[in-house]
């Protein structure tokens, strides 16, 4: 069966005075996304795993999964998508969008997350402010 649902993943900005692409895109950077979709798209059972498939324009992460899968993300992407203090989010949601937030600032990349079921991309970049509030945190 092809799947045809899946979780892509934009990346774009520079790399010191280079555009972001395939070629100088670190695997330490590739380790992180991984992580966040992990998090964020827990697998369901053993038969339902991602696959992976990375394309150039910057760099284009294309998770395919099962279209129970990309819901879910999609219903936490809506959730998330203009609610930059994370409110109504669990904290083991709300900690992978906000490291998303912490790289964003540090390296200068702007993450545009989308998935084949929602039209609105989440936009993390070094301008948003994605976090929890500090009540939250109490």
């Amino acid at each position: 069966m092809k799947r045809t649902d899946y979780i892509e993943i934009h990346i774009t900005g520079k790399k010191g005075v280079e555009n972001l692409s395939l070629d100088n895109y670190d695997i330490a950077e590739l380790k992180n996304i991984l992580d966040v979709i992990v998090k964020l798209c827990p697998q369901i059972d053993k038969n339902d795993p991602l696959s992976l498939n990375i394309e150039n324009g910057s760099v284009k992460q294309i998770f395919k999964g099962s279209k129970q899968r990309i819901a879910m993300f999609s219903t936490i992407l809506s959730l998330v998508i203009g609610n930059p203090y994370l409110e109504d989010i669990e904290p083991q949601t709300a900690l992978p969008i906000e490291e998303l937030q912490k790289s964003a600032k540090t390296t200068g990349y702007t993450y545009s997350i989308t998935t084949s079921m929602s039209n609105n991309p989440l936009v993390i970049s070094p301008t948003t402010d994605y976090k929890r509030r500090e009540s939250e945190w109490i």
